[in-house]
């Protein structure tokens, strides 16, 4: 799938742009991407391509449903107009909040009790549904 229309919106912004608003927290470009239509969707297909469950689990034989579509390399600011690190199948993967907290436990992210991870340095991200 393709994705460069809505790359494109958010390379147009300059880099750690915060302009944009959400709940009176600044967003970042990567926190907005999280909001389009396009990763909604792509989320939304990924999800179910895989039956929606954990994969993590499934393939120690436990039976999850998974909450978190993940992606495999990190999106950062650097790599996030790429579409295949942020739009491809292949870098993502969909985890269940356990696995999802294990995944972000670092110096880095803080989870919350919901497996909601929130960079210590930028607002939270949006829960995925």
């Amino acid at each position: 799938m393709s994705g460069a229309s809505t790359i494109t919106e958010y390379r147009q912004q300059p880099e750690g742009d915060r302009s944009r608003s959400r709940g009176g927290n600044a967003v970042t470009r990567r926190q907005a991407f999280y909001g389009t239509q396009k990763w909604k969707d792509i989320r939304r297909a990924y999800r179910k391509s895989v039956g929606g469950l954990c994969e993590r689990c499934l393939a120690c034989g436990v039976i999850r449903p998974g909450k978190f579509v993940h992606h495999k390399i990190h999106m950062t600011d650097e790599n996030m107009d790429d579409p295949t690190v942020a739009l491809s199948f292949d870098n993502l993967e969909l985890l269940c909040i356990e696995c999802h907290a294990k995944e972000h436990d670092s110096h880095r992210y803080t989870v919350d009790v919901n497996g909601g991870c929130h960079c210590k340095r930028e607002a939270p991200l949006v829960a995925q549904e």
